[in-house]
């Protein structure tokens, strides 16, 4: 009888065990700083039984193989399905969605730096679909950054963290990467040049323009008036690019020596013309896709090459032990690649980034932000004369595409160490948006306050998306 007991005690301890190991860990909430302002995402329908390639009008693509989806049993789905792909790929875009740019590993948090973020969602009657284990979507987003080093990251809403998915996503070349059309409605005006042109017969290129009116690629600025300088002729060239064009001003200074300055520049549609400037752009896209799989096959390639150039050059260092001439390649191809990199930081062109993803979700294409601190000083902002405590506040580098969560320091200032000029403090008050740019060398003091602006939702994706 004793027996009998202990084995039903025994078997009810070990019901109660496998009870508690199998308790539910919660999704990981991200929460946007304002509600409602959001990037808002794009919707597609799509047939799952056919090859896909959609297109967004900020020129990122996704790439959907047909038979790619099925429901949470896994069985194949034959209805329409809906795709919501969002797109974050600036400072205002990240800053507004809330996601964590933080990547914690164990104890330690490192900030990201972005080149281009975005959530990609599938959908077919409000329930929620999976990628088939054998099928992959192609995604490509655009960006600013030109370097390689940056990783893809998945966010893990169970944890709440990053997970590495791969290393080191090459940019796909520029020159034939289509350029999104530039409608005059929505540009900003500081980035527009006008030339007066009253004789197109002597230059007929100019007509193709709106008005004669230009839009500044890239990062490259206006030159200040300078009235020592007589410009005295401009030029039009196209470029690698067959969407963008080179303007030239030539002038001569007042001791007779020669001057240029140049830039690049898009072309301006009007309202009339922009819709089917956009469906040509479209067009172009998809054609872009499609040439993917062989340049991306060709980068491949040529890093192969480099790999077996780059063994070559250490044998014959063994063998030969021509440590200065080594030392004179590498100084070399190191000149070289800062000329390459000066050249390309001046005009800060949009580059592709193309990846491949197995699993809904978010992901980023990061690297860790890295800062040589320079100075740090305790800042107050007021807003109406009255030094302000924010809900959120964000440091943002728009040039590095960082955005830097803050705290107060003490008395409701903000310790900020600086390693650049490029920073703008964003403060998030009761649903308001405040921005400031702030100098590292503005004072010698190591506390002082700001006068801080009240801005729009739009205003800050016009400025941080310039």
């Amino acid at each position: 009888f004793m027996l009998v007991v202990i084995g039903i005690i025994s078997c009810d301890s070990k019901n109660e065990k496998s009870i508690v190991e199998v308790a539910e860990v919660a999704n990981f909430e991200i929460t946007p700083p304002l509600k409602g302002k959001e990037t808002l995402p794009n919707h597609f329908e799509i047939d799952n039984t056919k090859d896909t390639v959609l297109i967004t009008n900020r020129g990122s693509f996704l790439s959907i193989p047909k038979e790619c989806f099925v429901d949470e049993n896994g069985n194949e789905v034959n209805e329409a399905v809906e795709i919501e792909f969002t797109e974050y790929l600036n400072p205002a875009d990240i800053l507004l969605s809330g996601i964590p740019m933080v990547f914690m590993e164990e104890k330690d948090t490192m900030d990201f730096q972005s080149a281009g973020m975005c959530k990609v969602l599938a959908s077919t009657n409000e329930k929620q679909l999976q990628l088939k284990q054998d099928k992959d979507i192609n995604i490509g987003l655009r960006n600013m950054a030109q370097d390689n080093d940056y990783n893809l990251y998945y966010f893990d809403t169970l944890k709440g963290n990053w997970e590495e998915k791969k290393k080191n996503i090459v940019p796909l070349p520029s020159n034939n990467l289509p350029i999104i059309p530039v409608s005059l409605e929505n540009t900003n005006p500081d980035k527009i040049v006008t030339i007066n042109i009253s004789n197109y017969q002597i230059r007929p290129l100019y007509k193709m323009w709106h008005k004669s009116k230009f839009k500044i690629y890239g990062e490259a600025k206006i030159a200040e008036p300078d009235s020592s300088i007589w410009w005295y002729d401009m030029s039009v060239s196209p470029s690698d690019n067959p969407d963008i064009y080179e303007l030239k001003f030539n002038g001569v200074d007042g001791n007779a020596n020669q001057c240029s300055q140049k830039m690049l520049v898009q072309p301006t549609i009007d309202s009339i013309n922009y819709k089917a400037e956009m469906a040509l752009f479209y067009k172009n896209m998809r054609a872009y896709v499609n040439e993917l799989d062989k340049i991306e096959e060709e980068l491949a390639k040529n890093k192969i090459e480099a790999e077996k150039i780059d063994a070559m050059i250490e044998e014959q260092r063994k063998l030969d032990s021509l440590v200065a001439a080594e030392q004179f390649v590498k100084d070399s191809i190191n000149l070289m690649k800062e000329l390459e990199y000066n050249k390309v930081a001046q005009t800060r062109v949009e580059v592709m980034r193309s990846f491949s993803i197995k699993q809904m979700g978010i992901y980023n294409c990061d690297r860790f932000y890295k800062r040589q601190i320079v100075s740090t000083k305790q800042i107050g902002f007021k807003v109406k004369g009255v030094n302000v405590f924010f809900d959120q506040a964000y440091l943002v580098n728009k040039y590095s595409n960082a955005v830097l969560n803050y705290v107060p320091f003490a008395n409701e200032r903000y310790s900020i160490g600086f390693d650049s000029e490029q920073y703008a403090f964003v403060g998030i008050l009761g649903g308001d948006i405040y921005l400031s740019k702030i100098h590292y060398s503005d004072t010698q003091k190591s506390v002082y306050d700001l006068t801080i602006q009240k801005i729009t939702t739009d205003e800050l994706n016009q400025i941080m998306g310039s």
